[in-house]
């Protein structure tokens, strides 16, 4: 699943950089911005962390790890992992 989802060069994790630059260069702006560096990545093929790093008005604010961790879907997993549990267990039961 992790290939497939690179294969989108972190495009699918665009909502939630959205949401992670929001504090600090604004919601809406943090939207609009993210939204323009989505089609620059798949116009030139580039990975979106890259773009978001090199952007002056996004590098002042947030580290590359900082980016990295918006850009983890591991980190956007919530309850899944305790869902999966409660499943697993119940099935085991029947």
């Amino acid at each position: 699943m992790r290939a497939n989802m690179d294969i989108t060069n972190g495009l699918v994790m665009s909502e939630a950089v959205m949401m992670g630059l929001g504090p600090t260069i604004g919601r809406e702006y943090a939207h609009d911005l993210v939204y323009d560096l989505c089609r620059q990545a798949l116009k030139e093929n580039r990975p979106l962390i890259d773009i978001l790093q090199a952007h002056p008005e996004i590098n002042p604010h947030v580290t590359r790890a900082q980016l990295e961790a918006m850009c983890d879907p591991v980190n956007h997993l919530g309850q899944a992992g305790v869902m999966v549990d409660r499943v697993l267990a119940a099935r085991q039961g029947a």
